[in-house]
């Protein structure tokens, strides 16, 4: 692993501005489940590392027009065993439950996580099912992108240099529907993409669902 300086700035403004100080040489650091890994495997390189830990707010999860917001420091455990997100949406807390090990998810954050964009992860499909978007803040302001359009290839997020993720919105779940996240691992190379496709199914339910309930609905108004 190279050297590095490392800081631990206590607001957001701080934090951005170190990162636009440093460029390209500075990279956000979370919980570091990923990028320690790739520094120790000098996959990365960077000269500046900058913390988000101090920051208040960032490790909350919040009730959002009937759905949640998940700030982006909280970890894959809080967000399985919330009470907000196993109430508003389960099959959440469900997908989040399936990462990795324990140890894992006490570390692992969601906005981490994301902004590192392994396709073999779970959470990002059931975000896309749900229609999730991902806050985003830098030196020009804030921005949200849909899940689906965060990711622009295997391990490369939207976020420029300068930008952090500051959290994840969920909508709230459709009136009478309901969704499961089944998990598949294929010993194959296309095990991310049973995932994907799994998560999509599911989606498909959860919306006939909804739409059969409404048909009932009408015609009982008839």
């Amino acid at each position: 692993m190279n050297a590095f300086e490392y800081a631990a700035p206590r607001t957001l403004d701080e934090a951005l501005a170190v990162l636009r100080e440093h460029g390209d040489e500075a990279r956000v650091i979370a919980g570091g489940t990923a990028l320690v890994t790739m520094m120790r495997q000098r996959l990365v390189r960077p000269s500046y590392l900058v913390s988000l830990r101090e920051i208040p707010g960032l490790d909350r999860i919040e009730a959002a027009n009937g759905g949640v917001r998940i700030g982006a420091l909280v970890t894959h455990r809080e967000v399985e065993t919330s009470p907000l997100v196993r109430e508003r949406i389960p099959v959440l807390a469900e997908t989040f439950h399936r990462v990795a090990s324990v140890r894992i998810r006490h570390m692992a954050t969601v906005g981490g996580a994301l902004a590192h964009a392994d396709p073999n992860q779970d959470p990002p499909v059931t975000l896309i099912a749900l229609g999730a978007r991902v806050e985003i803040r830098g030196a020009g302001g804030r921005r949200e992108l849909p899940v689906e359009l965060f990711f622009r290839d295997y391990y490369e997020s939207s976020p420029e240099p300068g930008e952090v993720v500051i959290a994840v919105v969920v909508p709230q779940f459709p009136a009478a529907s309901g969704a499961a996240y089944v998990k598949f691992l294929p010993r194959t190379a296309g095990s991310a993409a049973y995932k994907r496709e799994m998560a999509a199914v599911m989606a498909g339910r959860a919306l006939t669902q909804a739409w059969d309930a409404a048909r009932a609905s009408v015609r009982g108004t008839r």
